[in-house]
């Protein structure tokens, strides 16, 4: 399950001044249902083929009207008790992170954004595959990206 915090929790937003509101901080943190540490075992006692392992993390937005910045941490646990006819999993970091700006007040739908994805550059499987021995998940890869929305 995702816990999130946003600036109403906190005493007030971040401003500047009277009335100028400089922008929207929140924090997640990360625990998704099925994250557990518990063995899934079979009546035979062998283990359930194709269970994820534990995952956690959190991270942090910044919401403005001229600026976003943001990033998010994962941890993937290692998979060792795997069911039959698979293989052990190790775990990894995802560290993913963006930065927008929208430099036209007159033209807010312009932003120009880098993204980052994997910024670990960690050799990522995803434990419940059936062909993650054969493909592993991109590495690190930054993206410039320009959008323009007129409606």
């Amino acid at each position: 399950q995702k816990v999130h915090v946003d600036h109403s929790s906190f005493p007030r937003p971040v401003s500047q001044g009277e009335g100028q509101n400089m922008g929207h901080f929140s924090v997640e943190i990360y625990a998704p249902p099925g994250s557990t540490l518990s063995r899934n075992q079979q009546d035979d006692g062998n283990n359930v083929p194709r269970i994820a392992p534990y995952r956690i993390g959190g991270g942090v937005d910044w919401t403005s009207p001229r600026f976003d910045a943001g990033m998010l941490l994962i941890h993937y646990g290692r998979q060792n008790d795997y069911g039959a006819f698979d293989t052990p999993t190790d775990g990894y970091n995802a560290l993913s992170a963006h930065l927008t700006a929208r430099p036209f007040k007159a033209h807010p739908g312009v932003e120009f954004s880098i993204v980052g994805q994997n910024l670990t550059n960690d050799v990522q499987r995803y434990a419940t595959a059936f062909n993650k021995d054969l493909v592993v998940m991109p590495g690190r890869s930054v993206r410039l990206v320009a959008r323009i929305a007129t409606f």
